[in-house]
């Protein structure tokens, strides 16, 4: 699960393991509890498909939430990595599309890809 945080709405980008396409849902920013609403509901659906237990891992760009979110998702079990905007590799020549929903479904396929 990936994050792209905003003054005013958050981009929550799902991705089953295994599987590249993200599921996004739109919430307004700060709203916790419609947060864990849709990690529970996410899980329990990627649950069933996959036949096996998973743990959810959110990500998402330290900015201007800061770290308070990290702090209150690790108090209720789940992994959470912070990024720093500058770790992300771009494309030095040409435009790119530039909206929340590419960026979150850009993190979830950083989180999934192991470091080489």
């Amino acid at each position: 699960m990936a994050l792209e945080l905003s003054k005013t709405s958050w981009v929550c980008a799902f991705a089953v393991p295994g599987d590249n396409k993200a599921t996004a849902h739109k919430i307004k920013a700060r709203d916790v509890d419609r947060l864990i609403s849709i990690l529970n509901s996410s899980k329990t659906k990627a649950e069933h498909q996959l036949s096996r237990p998973l743990r959810i891992v959110l990500c998402y760009e330290v900015g201007y939430d800061g770290f308070w979110l990290a702090r209150l998702l690790m108090a209720r079990g789940i992994r959470t990595v912070v990024f720093d905007p500058a770790s992300f590799l771009m494309p030095r020549r040409g435009r790119r599309a530039k909206t929340d929903r590419l960026d979150a479904e850009g993190m979830t396929r950083t989180l999934r890809n192991p470091v080489r």
